[in-house]
């Protein structure tokens, strides 16, 4: 099913996060990263520690982690990775 980007932006709001942010108690977005591509991650707090999920991992996998913060307590990531 193809959505065309102008029928999804007046479903939704897009909100830029330039910041980490909290969904729930077990679930939060990163802070946007990058330069010219521009990318966030979910992570999702488990029984065995942090599942960071990205997208490309444009601005760097290392700095995505960085950003979260998480590097030492993850247990998976999963994720394009084109970098």
């Amino acid at each position: 099913m193809k959505i065309a980007i102008s029928k999804l932006n007046s479903a939704a709001t897009i909100i830029e996060s330039v910041c980490e942010t909290t969904i729930d108690s077990s679930k939060f977005v990163t802070a946007t990263l990058g330069d010219k591509k521009k990318e966030i991650s979910l992570a999702v707090k488990t029984g065995r520690g942090l599942v960071l999920i990205t997208g490309c991992a444009h601005p760097g996998l290392d700095k995505m982690m960085e950003g979260t913060c998480v590097a030492a307590g993850m247990e998976v990531r999963i994720g394009g990775n084109d970098e």
